[in-house]
Order: structure tokens, then C-alpha cells, then sequence
């Protein structure tokens, strides 16, 4: 039993002496099943926080007594005592909690010794223990007594501030300031400065922290400094601010991370059509210290005349504490100078800056209410959003209780009457009209309240005076609900009694008995004026797909009825045109068979059978030639010399995208494609051969448009010179397409001037003239795919150099060179192989190669590299500033004030739509189109102006303000209802990622990917060795054929399930017949390490594992070469299996040429011949697979 258990101990130490946690080593002294001498010796060993290893004392030292010394000052004169005292304090607590952990594990080992138990379970048990605790607790490195905080000075010697005397080290340091300048207490233990009656105290267990003492010491400098103008000694270390003209210094790192992450030194500059509301919304969001302070554009005094201004609000808040705060029994007080308001400071709170800056705030605010005091220009006002509210305030908490009392929501029913002034038309004035106007919304409603409403049980009734007609609202509602109420009375009374519109009321909406359109705020604001002949409505507010109408006639009818509202005119329309068969509503055309329709459920919708009107209207005038209305207004071509018309907003930014006016200023120029037009290297026009060169592409284009070609059908067309053939087409494509038809029919020269589209096969010579027609050869003759920069998303290189090299001066003479460089010693593989930013390890990972077969083919996946790296320049110099090299081509903006530079001519091409597409973003001016303005809109931040609430899509349901964009109502809801909205890319919240090594749990692949090449760059070197892989399955799928339909199938229940509606059994079988997979084609392509290997760094032991079998040092088989790169790579034979295709390394079914040899220990091999005789020993072994002779 003794022996056994003797086995047990001697594995648990095994395990043991293989872990790294000394706090797992120090837990398992206690708690685990191990001897007692184990417990000896280890226990010198092994330390606890803050502990000092005594294992390196000399012999002197370890035979001193064990006796604490006195703290006696007079003990001890020199640093070699303080030093020894120190030690043998150590070495007593070492010894106590050695013969604490003895005594506790004879105890253990006497009651394992009593167990019955066998020797194998207890080993067991230790083994799960040990294994459970390494899992659980993860190692924990060593803290030493010397380890900087952010609070604690620095030091160059360690030197003390105050007596100028010496120390060996930190601890040293502290011990001395202790035992010298720390004083008794009533607190505990303090230091007191000589000057002032300034203390900073620590209590009794804090003291015996170290990094609380030396926060007490730094605390204690910084007083002295600033109170006094102590001298700073030069052996403490200081920090000053990076900002220009700032003065600031620091002694702490805290410090001066307050100091820059303050906000205090914010270059954030704003600019668009209203510069004032970017401004205050960032003020009041960054400037302000907190939402119950004022807001200043400059610190000044308002209570002193403004007259000074202070550099900061901490600053200004001096001031105030010493100026303006007075002291009385214990606490500070604000007296109001015109009443007897005073506002009290508790003692404790005035050495804070928040609490006076929030009496300051709510002392500005009485001033302002109640003795009228003007506000200053550098304090900012905050104004509630909401429409027809006047409230002013200056404290962002006091504009948040303003809308959580007074409830701003949105109105359940819109006011369909738009007052330009707040009269009363129940009442008559002294002049015998109408009674007003009032000042503001307030004083109207209170009105309305007072004189026109009678109250019920449970709301406020308003009845009309010529009918039985009542509307109610509750009591507690709102100043512009009861507006609304007025507004429906005021509908009601024109609509019903034929009032007559008084000159205030302006407009009455089309919502005002039916809405046209419920999901689309915007589209409410189309009304019809009666103070006017024609429609207010322009094309940029109404809706985008309904006509406009100056007056509601039926064009199908022909008839001079006016109808009264769009409810009556769409009801004219459901009863008298549309037909309901088969649960569908249509409009039959009357001039051929096109029809029109909508859902039955849907025909009650106002909104979609004006849709359908419109359409149908289109359909009419643009197919049948039929003549628009005069009452329905036409959209006009804002481009000159355009004739085109469109009878909906839709379709006119339809035109006005498709047709490019920004590009050519004519509607006959379509889109230009990249990859279908010549490539010039200056422009000048081939059919005219008079060597003018034109500026750009753009008179280029005008030239053959108004020269050389012809309108047929409102289409440009081409004509060769040479024969009757023409080339109706886009313009780009049919010039491309007119000059390889006289190259390659009339012999027509090529000009030195137009590139040529080469094809780099062997023994191949075609040529083309655009990379399009050169793709379609390639795909057609199934060649490698190299040509470079056909993709505009490619770098342009003058000259193969590497830019992520620290040596950028080496030359490659050719891309595929230059490529298998960045394959060797740039790309990394994680999950996939990836180009990494080196300043910030940001990933990008590598596309397919471009011509990839994806057919029938098996093949190992190939990357390119050059699309990514392209995307890491363009990000290296856009958030790093990094200085593109001389070598790569740069795009440059020669927009007037631009100066966009960029690598990518993808991003060039979009940017230079910015200028000219008409999505503008309300904050910064710039333009986007419409699926990229939302992704601007985000990273801008800024909510609209007043200006443009008028055509807002967007409404909040709890406080009705309206926003043009979906991003301004998400940051408006988060920032003032604590509302968070899930972005769409991150619905899925369901779906993690967990790292196999350490099991951290990541939400996001890029992260995971991330967290990986940060967390663990020694595991992923295993993948390093090989970056280009794809598994193959085990076992080839099986094919059937149906005897019912004669479909190839690989599903048989399902099939019959689906298209014979049957259940397929075992007694069916007759009903398929298995058939021969088709041919797959197995293609190996090359395999480079990512991580160079050196031979030389190798040992003789290591070099002989890694030498081929065979003589001369040079792979015979397939086999050599995997097993060579396994043992490169540190892969398992079953790590190698998953990667290959079937029976890949064996020396029966390929072998490489005789003679070829590895060029180096780095992994790069290819297939390049299979012996005839092998192809049928192959086919044997696998006949649904064979490899191509390359």
C-alpha cells in the first residue's frame, strides 16, 4: 500500500513540475493528497504576492535570528540596515505559513493513508484535481513590490522629495517615507505638509498597502507643487501635453490621461448648410461636464460681467470656490444678490468640481426666470425640438424632466389645418376679424381651453355650431393636441358649412379624412392651398410614385368633375374602373390587353390605388402616345437640352440615375463599364486620325456622340466606314466593339496610343482590346487567369516593390514573383489565408483567384493576393497616414477644394459621384447615393436642421419629431429614451464563436480570427506552414438515375416525395438504377509556407528527421514531399489526410518527374506528370477521380 501510494505522489509531482502556475502549485500545498517532504521543499519556492525570493541570501544573511527589529529610527542608520530589517520581516512570515501548510498536510496524509480507497482511484482523483485546477485557474505571473501604478510617481533615482535622501529601490523608498514622514493619526497614519494644515491620512490597513502609500506620496506631491510652487526635483519623472500651446504637465500617468481624454483639446470641426446645430449638439454632448452643468462656448464669469475669460472649466471653478462661495457652519452657500435664494454646498462636496459647476448652473437659471438676467452670448441655450414648443433651458437634465413632464408625443390624428398665425376664428376682435394672432402656441391652446371647450366626465369636448358634430380630447394632453383639435373643427367647418379660408389658414392636408399613404411621414405633407390656384406641392415633397394633381379630375373618364378630396377621387376610381376577379383588383387598358392590379385586401388602401392610377397613367402616355392632362402636373428634365418628362418623382431620378448627366450632361450616355471600353493612353479618336487630344474622358465621349455617331430609336449607333455594319449599343462597348471589327475584318492598324489585352498562355496569340473580350477567352479556352489590373480594385505598380518590407528597395521583375514574395512572407493563416495591417494587426483576408474553374473541377483553392493588398495600402494610408509609395499609382480628386487621394480606382470612380449625386448629409455638405448615405450618416452623427423637418420619413412614437433618415431616429431614441436599436448586420446575436485553445466565447468571426493572432501566435505557427487548403470528402457522393422521369438524382426519397407523391421504400428499388459519377478533374496548385524556414538553424538531429529517404537529398514521390512538409510544419499524417483528395499521397497513383528536387526546405511542390501505366493503377483505386498532365 505504502509503495502505491508512493507512485501516487511521485505522479502528482510529475504533473506538477509540468505546470507553470506557481498560484496553482502554492493552492494544491493545501488542499491535494501529496507528501509532506514535498511540501518542504517546494514551500521555499514558492511565493505569494508582494513576497521577496530569500532563496538567493547569502549564508550571513540566512543565519541571522529570526527576530523582528525595532522600528526604533535609531536602529538602523543606513540603507544596508533598512535593508536587512526588511528581509528578516519576509523571511519570519515565510517560515509561519511553511510550518501552517505541515502541519495542515500530515493531517492529509494521514486521513489518505485511512482510506480504503486503491492506489488507482486516489491516482485518478489527483490526476482530475490537478487537470481541473490548471483549467480553472490559469497561470498568474509574479508580482513584484516594484510595479508601476497610475497613480504613483516615477523616478530616475529613488530619491526622497522631501529629505533628498538615498534609497537601493522603490521599497526602500516607501519603507523610508513610512518610518520618516508618516505621522500618527486620528485616522490612522497621515503625512502632513509643513506649509499649510494640508493632510493626506491613510488607514491602518491601507498603510500596509504598498501601492496605497505611494499614491498617498504622489497625492502629496501634486498638493505641494500646485499650493506651494515646490520646486520639481529633476530624479522625478514628468509629463507634458502633446496638444499645441498647452502647458500642462503632470507627475502621474493618470494624470495626464485625465487631462487628454478630458475632451478639452477637441479639433472636431463642422461644416453644412447650418453650422450653429452641429456645434451646440456636440456641445452639449462633449462640452459639458456633466447634464446637470452649463454649457459654455467660453469660460467666463457671468456673475463678474464676463469681463475675464479662465482656460478651463476647472479653472473657472476656482474662481467661483473662492470668489463667490461663501463658507457658514461647515458648508459653502450661493446667495442670490436680488432675493434671498441661497443654495447650499455641503463641506465634503466642496473640493468637487460637479457640485458648484451644478449650483452654478441652477443659480443661472433663477437669475434668468425670476429676475430677468440676460444671457451672455458664451452660455448655450437648449431649446425643446418640438414644433409650436417655447421652452428654453441651459442644463441638458433640466430640457430631459421638461419632456418626460410635459409628454411631447405624436399625435394620434395629424392636424390637417397648417396655421400660419394663431388666431381664434370663433371670436372677433376690435377690427371685427378674426381674434389674434396670439404670441405663442401656449397662450392659443389656453384660450381655446377656456373659452371654446366644455369639460365632461373624463375630457374636454369642442362642438361645431351649425351641426351636432363634437370632437374631445383628454385633460391632460398637450398645447399642440388641443392645436389638432382646433385643426379637425376648422376642417370640418370649411369642408362641411363651406366657411371661407381665412388669409392664416394656409394649407389643408390630404390626410384630412383618408390617409394616402400610412408608413411615409414624408408623403403627409403634400396639401392642396386654397388660397392659391395652383398645387403648393413641388416635385421634391410630393410622394415618390403618385401624380400630382392641381385638380382631382378622372382622366380615364373625360369629364370636368371636380372631385372634393383624394377619398372621393380614389373611391371614384374603386368603384368605377377597377375589377375584381381570382382576388385580384385590375385596371384593364382600353388600347391593348395591359392591366394594372393589386390584392383584393389591399384595395381599401388609398395610397396603393393611386399607385396603380399612376402606373397606369404612365402606361398610357408612354406606350399608346395618349396626352397628359393639364391638371396633372409633369416633372421636367432638370438637365439643358433634355426633353425628357416624367409624371412621378420616381421616375424622373430613375432617368436622371441611369442616364449619367453628371458624366456627359446628355441623356443619350449610358453607363460606362470598366471592363468593356478601350483603354487609352491618351485620348484621342481613332476614326478621326487628326492628333487632337482631348482632356478627358468626358469630351472624348461628347466627341463620337456628336461626330461620329447616329439616333436610331433614342440610342446612339456606330457605322464602319469600311462596310454596312453598325453597332447599336452603349456607347463605351460599341466603340470598343467598331474597333476590333476593323482590326480584325479591314486590317486596320493599331494605334500606339490604344493598350492591347494580350493573352500570356504559351503558344497562344490572341490579342484583345478590352479586358471583357480577354475574360471571355480565357473562360472560353480555360486558361490560368493572370492578366494583371483588369479589376479596377488592383494596385497599378510603376515598379514590383513591397511595401511591407522594412528594405522596400528590392526589385521583382514580375507580378508572379512579386507574389510569391508576399505568399512567403506576408500572408498569415487564420481560418483562412490573410493580409495583416502591421500597426494595428487589423486582418484582411485574400480573394479566389479571378477565372477560378468551379464546375466540374476539384481543385485546391488559390488565392490572389493582390485585391487584398491593395485594400490594406488604401487602409494603412487612410488611418495611419501612411505616405503612399512613388511606385504605386495614386488616384488624385481634381474636383476645385478636394484633395482625395486614393490607390483603389473602385473607390476613386465612387468618390467622384459624390460631388454631383443629390443625397446631401445634413451635417458635413457632402453627397452619397442613396445606399451609401446611410453608412456616411452613422459615422457623422448629426441629427437634421429645423429647415428640413418638413420632408422627414422617420417619426419617433414617443415624442413626434421627424428625421430624413433611419440613422438620425436610432441615435435620437438612444441618446434621449435609452432606446437601443440592433444594427441589421448583428440580428443573428444567436450565432457565437469560441476559441478551441483557451474556449473564449467572441460574437464575431473577425474577432475570433483576431483574438487569435493577438491571444495565440504560437498556435497558429502550426498553420502558418501550410495557407492553402480544401477538404475533400471521404467517399464520392452516389448518382441515380428516376425510370418515371429520367431525372439524375442524388435525394431518392425526397425526389419521389416531391414530384411523384409517393413514399419511397425498399420494395421501390426497381423504380431507380445507380449511374457512374461523372469525371472529376484534380488539380494541385501551389503550396507556400507563410513562415520562412532556415535550414541553418537547425541541429544535426533535427536535419537528419527532415532528410528524403531517397539518395541525394531529392524527392522520388509524392509521399516525400508531404512527409518532408509535415515534419516542416509539425502536422500529423491525420491533420495531412483531411487536406488532400483521395489516395493523394500515394506513390501508386502520381509520382512527380524523375530528377525534380525541392529548391528549399519551405513547402512548394506541384503535379506535373502521371505515368500512362499509373492512370490506369489510379483508376483501379479510385475511378471517380483523375488528374490533369500540366
Amino acid at each position: 500500500m505504502a509503495s502505491e501510494l508512493e507512485d501516487v505522489f511521485s505522479f502528482a509531482n510529475v504533473l506538477l513540475d509540468d505546470c507553470d502556475s506557481e498560484q496553482v502549485k502554492d493552492d494544491l500545498n493545501a488542499e491535494e493528497i501529496l507528501p509532506a517532504e514535498w511540501v518542504e521543499l517546494e514551500a521555499e519556492n514558492v511565493l505569494v504576492e508582494g513576497e521577496e525570493d530569500i532563496s538567493d541570501d547569502t549564508e550571513e544573511e540566512r543565519s541571522l535570528p529570526l527576530t523582528i527589529v525595532s522600528l526604533d529610527p535609531t536602529s538602523f542608520a543606513d540603507a544596508k540596515a533598512q535593508e536587512m530589517m526588511r528581509k528578516n520581516e519576509r523571511r519570519m512570515e515565510h517560515v509561519l505559513r511553511t510550518q501552517k501548510k505541515k502541519k495542515k498536510m500530515k493531517q492529509i496524509i494521514v486521513q489518505t493513508q485511512r482510506t480504503k480507497d486503491p492506489p488507482t482511484s486516489v491516482k485518478k482523483r489527483v490526476e482530475e484535481k490537478i487537470v481541473k485546477k490548471l483549467a480553472k485557474q490559469p497561470a498568474v505571473k509574479k508580482k513584484t513590490s516594484g510595479s508601476k501604478g497610475t497613480h504613483q510617481l516615477q523616478y530616475t533615482e529613488f530619491k526622497c522629495f522631501e529629505c533628498n535622501c538615498s534609497c537601493v529601490d522603490e521599497d526602500g523608498l516607501v519603507s523610508h517615507w513610512k518610518s520618516k514622514h508618516f505621522v500618527p493619526d486620528a485616522n490612522g497614519t497621515a503625512v502632513q505638509c509643513a506649509q499649510c494644515d494640508c493632510k493626506y491620512a491613510l488607514t491602518a490597513q491601507r498603510f500596509r498597502r504598498f501601492t496605497d502609500v505611494q499614491s498617498c506620496i504622489s497625492f502629496y506631491f501634486n498638493h505641494r507643487v500646485k499650493k506651494h510652487a515646490f520646486q520639481v526635483p529633476p530624479f522625478v519623472k514628468s509629463f507634458q501635453c502633446d496638444f499645441p500651446h498647452c502647458t500642462f504637465v503632470a507627475y502621474s500617468v493618470y494624470l495626464i490621461k485625465r487631462h487628454t481624454e478630458s475632451g478639452r483639446h477637441c479639433v472636431r470641426q463642422f461644416k453644412g448648410p447650418d453650422n450653429n446645430k452641429p456645434i451646440l449638439d456636440h456641445l452639449a454632448q462633449y462640452g459639458s461636464g456633466n447634464k446637470y452643468s452649463l454649457i459654455f462656448k467660453q469660460f467666463k464669469c457671468f456673475v463678474c460681467g464676463g469681463q475675464t475669460e479662465y482656460g478651463s472649466r476647472e479653472a473657472l471653478w476656482r474662481h467661483w470656490r473662492e470668489k463667490h462661495v461663501k463658507g457658514r457652519k461647515g458648508e459653502g452657500v450661493i446667495a442670490c444678490a436680488s432675493c434671498d435664494v441661497t443654495y447650499r454646498i455641503p463641506q465634503p462636496r466642496l473640493t468637487r468640481l460637479t457640485h458648484i459647476m451644478t449650483c452654478m448652473a441652477y443659480y443661472f437659471s433663477h437669475c434668468v426666470k425670476k429676475h430677468n438676467l440676460e444671457v451672455p452670448p458664451y452660455i448655450v441655450p437648449l431649446r425643446c425640438s418640438h414644433q409650436g414648443c417655447s421652452y428654453v433651458t441651459y442644463t441638458k437634465q433640466l430640457l430631459q424632466r421638461h419632456l418626460q413632464e410635459v409628454k411631447h408625443v405624436a399625435m394620434k390624428k395629424e392636424a390637417p389645418i397648417l396655421f400660419t398665425e394663431y388666431c381664434c376664428f370663433l371670436c372677433a376682435g376690435e377690427d371685427g376679424e378674426d381674434l389674434g394672432p396670439f404670441e405663442d402656441v401656449r397662450s392659443y391652446a389656453e384660450h381655446w381651453r377656456s373659452l371654446h371647450f366644455t369639460k365632461g366626465s373624463h375630457q374636454s369636448i369642442i362642438s361645431c355650431s351649425d351641426c351636432a358634430e363634437t370632437f374631445s380630447v383628454p385633460f391632460n394632453v398637450n398645447d399642440l393636441e388641443v392645436v389638432s383639435i382646433v385643426s379637425r373643427l376648422c376642417s370640418h367647418r370649411i369642408e362641411t358649412h363651406a366657411m371661407q379660408p381665412a388669409p392664416y389658414i394656409n394649407a389643408i392636408s390630404y390626410r384630412s379624412t383618408m390617409p394616402l399613404h400610412k408608413t411615409n411621414s414624408a408623403e403627409r405633407k403634400n396639401r392642396v392651398d386654397f388660397n392659391e390656384e395652383k398645387s403648393v406641392s413641388t416635385t421634391t415633397s410630393a410622394p415618390m410614385s403618385l401624380l400630382t394633381f392641381l385638380q382631382l379630375k378622372c382622366f380615364e373618364c373625360n369629364d370636368n368633375v371636380v372631385h372634393a378630396n383624394p377619398e372621393a377621387y380614389t373611391d371614384h376610381w374603386r368603384q368605377s374602373h377597377f375589377t375584381v376577379a381570382d382576388g385580384q383588383a385590375c385596371v384593364q387598358c382600353k388600347h391593348c390587353e395591359y392591366s394594372i392590379g393589386l390584392n383584393v385586401n389591399l384595395l381599401h388602401k388609398n395610397h396603393d390605388i393611386g399607385r396603380c392610377i399612376a402606373s397606369y397613367l404612365t402606361h398610357c402616355v408612354h406606350k399608346h402616345s395618349s396626352v397628359c392632362p393639364d391638371y396633372i402636373q409633369q416633372l421636367e428634365c432638370p438637365e439643358e437640352g433634355c426633353k425628357f418628362r416624367a409624371l412621378t418623382m420616381k421616375l424622373m431620378q430613375s432617368h436622371v440615375r441611369h442616364t449619367s448627366h453628371h458624366k456627359l450632361k446628355r441623356c443619350l450616355q449610358k453607363k460606362i463599364d470598366p471592363y468593356c471600353e478601350l483603354s487609352l493612353k491618351e485620348m484621342r479618336c481613332f476614326l478621326c486620325d487628326d492628333g487632337v487630344v482631348f482632356d478627358n474622358r468626358d469630351e472624348y465621349d461628347a466627341h463620337l456622340l456628336t461626330v461620329h455617331s447616329v439616333e436610331q430609336d433614342d440610342k446612339p449607333v456606330l457605322f464602319c466606314r469600311h462596310c454596312d455594319a453598325s453597332f447599336p449599343s452603349t456607347l463605351s462597348s460599341a466603340i470598343t466593339a467598331l474597333f476590333g471589327h476593323m482590326v480584325n475584318r479591314h486590317s486596320f492598324p493599331v494605334p500606339w496610343y490604344i493598350e492591347e489585352f494580350k493573352c500570356d498562355e504559351t503558344g497562344c496569340d490572341f490579342v484583345a482590346y478590352s479586358s471583357l473580350a480577354l475574360q471571355k477567352h480565357l473562360k472560353a479556352q480555360k486558361h490560368t487567369y493572370s492578366a494583371p489590373n483588369l479589376f479596377q480594385s488592383y494596385l497599378n505598380f510603376h515598379e514590383y516593390r513591397c511595401f511591407l518590407c522594412a528594405d522596400s528597395s528590392e526589385l521583382y521583375e514580375n507580378k508572379k514573383v512579386f507574389e510569391q514574395h508576399l505568399n512567403s512572407e506576408h500572408v498569415m493563416c487564420l481560418d483562412e489565408p490573410s493580409l495583416v495591417c502591421p500597426q494595428c494587426r487589423h486582418i484582411f483576408k485574400l480573394h479566389l483567384s479571378n477565372g477560378a474553374d468551379y464546375g466540374k473541377t476539384l481543385s485546391i483553392k488559390k488565392y490572389d493576393p493582390s485585391r487584398s493588398l491593395c485594400i490594406l495600402l488604401n487602409h494603412m494610408a487612410t488611418k495611419h497616414d501612411y505616405a503612399i509609395p512613388s511606385f504605386v499609382l495614386s488616384f488624385k480628386c481634381d474636383h476645385p477644394g478636394c484633395a482625395f487621394t486614393t490607390v483603389r480606382k473602385c473607390t476613386f470612380d465612387r468618390h467622384v459621384k459624390s460631388h454631383v449625386i443629390d443625397k446631401q448629409c445634413y451635417q458635413c455638405g457632402l453627397f452619397f447615393s442613396e445606399t451609401r448615405i446611410d453608412k456616411h450618416a452613422e459615422k457623422c452623427g448629426s441629427l437634421p436642421d429645423e429647415s428640413t423637418a418638413s420632408s422627414d420619413a422617420f417619426t419617433c412614437f414617443q415624442c413626434g419629431i421627424s428625421f430624413p433618415r433611419k440613422v438620425f431616429l436610432n441615435k435620437h431614441m438612444l441618446d434621449a429614451h435609452s432606446v437601443q436599436q440592433t444594427p441589421a448586420h448583428k440580428k443573428n446575436a444567436n450565432v457565437v464563436f469560441q476559441c478551441e485553445i483557451c474556449s473564449k466565447v467572441l460574437t464575431e468571426r473577425r474577432s475570433i480570427k483576431r483574438h487569435m493572432l493577438n491571444v495565440h501566435p504560437a498556435a497558429t505557427e502550426k498553420f502558418n506552414k501550410i495557407i492553402l487548403n480544401q477538404e475533400e470528402p471521404d467517399e464520392p457522393p452516389k448518382l441515380y438515375e428516376c425510370t418515371l422521369c429520367s431525372s439524375q438524382i442524388s435525394l431518392v426519397k425526397q425526389h419521389f416525395a416531391q414530384h411523384h407523391a409517393m413514399q419511397y421504400e425498399e420494395h421501390h428499388s426497381h423504380l431507380v438504377r445507380e449511374v457512374p459519377l461523372p469525371v472529376f478533374e484534380c488539380e494541385i496548385v501551389d503550396y507556400v509556407s507563410s513562415t520562412p524556414f532556415d535550414p541553418s538553424l537547425m541541429d544535426e538531429g533535427s536535419a537528419e528527421r527532415l532528410a528524403f529517404p531517397s539518395a541525394g537529398g531529392a524527392p522520388d514521390s509524392i509521399s516525400d514531399v508531404l512527409d518532408c512538409s509535415m515534419r516542416l510544419s509539425g502536422l500529423t499524417p491525420g491533420d495531412m489526410s483531411h487536406m488532400m483528395p483521395p489516395n493523394f499521397g500515394s506513390d501508386a497513383a502520381m509520382k512527380s518527374v524523375a530528377g525534380s528536387a525541392v529548391p528549399s526546405p519551405v513547402m512548394s511542390f506541384a503535379v506535373s506528370r502521371v505515368a500512362p501505366q499509373e492512370e490506369d493503377e489510379m483508376a483501379v483505386s479510385n475511378p471517380w477521380v483523375h488528374f490533369n498532365k500540366t
